[in-house]
């Protein structure tokens, strides 16, 4: 128990480090901070530092929309109010601005004059954006319009370079909102050394399409496993919640499956991620369903997961502006079955002391953590660089978990075939005298009779069984009468040995023994029967009971057929046996063979 304690504290520590290495947590306390809507960077070396957060208090004009043509009246007019960014624009107590409209934000940057090679990282903005550099236009994402019907939403990065000047920079961004809940410039806006900027970006993209390339491989390769071995529902699971990781986080952060396809609009984004994180509420809730069934229960499922598949179909075929209203029952479901999944999985490991329900839960939180922040991270003052890199992380943690559940089951089997080898030991070697069991023998003969009977050979069988074995007992005892059994089987062996070493000795019941022989005619077998025989009667094992003898004497019955797919390997015993009755009821000591017809061919003494 100690050990397995210390194994989920070694891989909790394994889920904090993959965290902290998918995490690119970006702080801007030491910035200088925008305000009253200007932001002095005089002095500044871009070309030594980091890129620099243009957060703070950035300029508000409330429906207002900048054009080239009154961008000069927008700038020499007092701003409505000075708006912190990053962050929607009517979270702040005082604001008294609605959610939707249109707003224009402005930032007048002072720096050095004529400085060269400098660039702006302008963020996804929601829900669209319109950007103006000192007056002229830049770029826009989406379609900015006051008419809500005009207004479209739209998604993207953009680096935007700055010719050198001798005065202040302007950044102009307007929005209309009438599609989200919230709206406004709700990530940061970084300005530094154009190389910096491009060199940033283009690792955060390798990095992100790295850890989207392995969210793909492991969805990939659970769905392979699922197919390979359809009860594992668990795998199927897994293998969704890896898919919708990759869309998720692909369309999040620094979105580079937008750059692999730059024709989607921003409402198709937009529907694909919260389809993806209402389409993960269920399908986490049957994944630990399916790995700790009796944990939880079933009737939860039926809660969760028709509301959950509702509105999905809904964001599916509604517009934005309408199925974003119901986000926050989604994120309350979403809430509701982490809770509930965190409290049965406590509940059962407090029941049975499972430590990987500890591991299991470890990584639940961490996914959460993951999703907290894929969520509100444009909010904070801090930023996830790579959501794929924590939610990657996530499945290689659950991948060690199978991983580890599979070497524990491939352990427990290496364990149950060694105790199987014993088992099958013990079975297929009599204890006493160490020859084959029946049980082994009837395998062999079985075997023996299909490959015969496709080779067309014939198959000989010999039995062999004490004379008055039973007065022997009763007068010499148990003790010696096993002995005697013991004795006579190596005698036997003895026999055969010096035959071709193709026969098979066993002990068929007691006292009685059989002799398998793979390929031999009448001929050959009576020539071994008789052998086996004389070497016991001429051995002199006392017997004073015997009725036959003065010594123990065996007799002996022999059959020799040509199997058949017909037939079974009962035939040729039925065969033998009669044949050992008939060199009984003959007197005893003898050898007497009988054929497939029932009909006697010799006897001899």
């Amino acid at each position: 128990m100690v050990k397995k304690l210390f194994l989920s504290r070694r891989f909790f520590l394994y889920c904090a480090f993959f965290q902290l290495f998918g995490l690119v947590i970006c702080s801007f306390a030491g910035n200088p901070t925008a305000l009253a809507g200007s932001l002095d960077l005089r002095g500044h070396d871009f070309d030594g530092s980091a890129l620099v957060s243009l957060a703070g208090e950035w300029a508000f004009y409330w429906d207002t929309i900048v054009t080239p043509e009154n961008y000069h009246d927008i700038l020499n007019r007092e701003p409505d109010k000075y708006e912190r960014v990053p962050a929607y624009w009517d979270v702040s107590s005082d604001s008294g601005i609605a959610a939707r409209g249109v707003a224009t934000y402005m930032l007048t940057i002072m720096t050095d004059p004529f400085i060269d090679d400098l660039a702006f990282r302008i963020p996804n903005i929601t829900p669209n954006a319109k950007i103006f550099l000192d007056g002229v236009f830049v770029c826009e994402r989406g379609h900015v319009h006051a008419n809500p019907k005009l207004s479209k939403m739209g998604a993207g990065i953009n680096i935007i370079p700055l010719e050198p000047s001798e005065g202040p920079i302007v950044l102009a961004i307007s929005i209309s909102n009438f599609h989200n809940v919230k709206g406004g410039i709700n990530r940061p806006v970084f300005i530094g050394a154009q190389d910096r900027v491009i060199h940033d970006r283009s690792w955060a993209l390798v990095f992100d399409s790295l850890f989207l390339g392995g969210l793909l491989l492991v969805g990939l390769y659970y769905m392979t496993v699922y197919l390979l071995e359809r009860k594992q529902h668990a795998m199927l699971y897994i293998s969704i919640l890896c898919l919708l990781a990759f869309c998720f986080a692909g369309f999040k952060s620094e979105m580079a499956l937008m750059s692999l396809f730059p024709g989607i609009s921003g409402e198709l984004r937009a529907k694909l991620i919260y389809m993806t994180l209402a389409l993960a509420t269920p399908t986490l809730v049957m994944y630990g369903y399916s790995l700790y069934s009796k944990h939880f229960r079933k009737e939860f499922n039926w809660f969760v997961c028709p509301p959950a598949i509702i509105f999905s179909l809904v964001v599916l075929v509604a517009p934005n502006s309408f199925y974003s209203r119901f986000l926050m029952l989604m994120e309350m479901l979403l809430v509701m079955t982490a809770v509930y999944t965190i409290v049965m999985l406590l509940i059962g490991y407090r029941k049975s002391k499972d430590v990987n329900i500890l591991l299991y839960l470890g990584g639940i939180a961490f996914l959460l953590i993951t999703i907290v922040y894929g969520i509100v991270d444009n909010e904070r003052t801090f930023i996830m660089r790579s959501l794929g890199g924590v939610l990657a992380a996530f499945f290689l943690y659950q991948t060690y978990l199978h991983a580890h559940a599979f070497s524990s089951a491939f352990r427990s089997i290496s364990r149950l075939e060694k105790h199987n080898i014993e088992l099958i030991s013990l079975t297929s070697t009599d204890s006493l005298t160490g020859i084959c069991s029946r049980h082994l023998m009837d395998h062999y003969l079985a075997a023996t009779w299909r490959v015969n009977s496709l080779a067309q050979r014939h198959i000989g069988l010999i039995l062999v069984d004490l004379d008055t074995f039973v007065l022997y007992n009763d007068y010499y005892g148990r003790r010696q009468g096993d002995a005697c059994i013991i004795k006579v089987s190596q005698l036997i062996k003895e026999v055969l040995s010096n035959h071709n070493g193709q026969d098979t000795l066993a002990r068929f019941a007691g006292e009685k023994f059989a002799i398998v022989a793979p390929d031999a005619n009448d001929m050959v077998l009576y020539k071994m029967a008789e052998s086996v025989r004389e070497a016991v009667e001429s051995h002199g094992i006392e017997h004073w009971q015997s009725k036959v003898s003065e010594v123990v004497t065996v007799s002996v019955g022999i059959a020799c057929m040509m199997p058949t797919m017909d037939e079974d390997p009962d035939t040729i015993i039925g065969v033998a046996e009669k044949a050992l009755y008939r060199a009984k009821e003959n007197g005893r000591n003898r050898v007497a063979s009988y054929s497939g017809e029932d009909t006697p061919i010799s006897q001899r003494n």
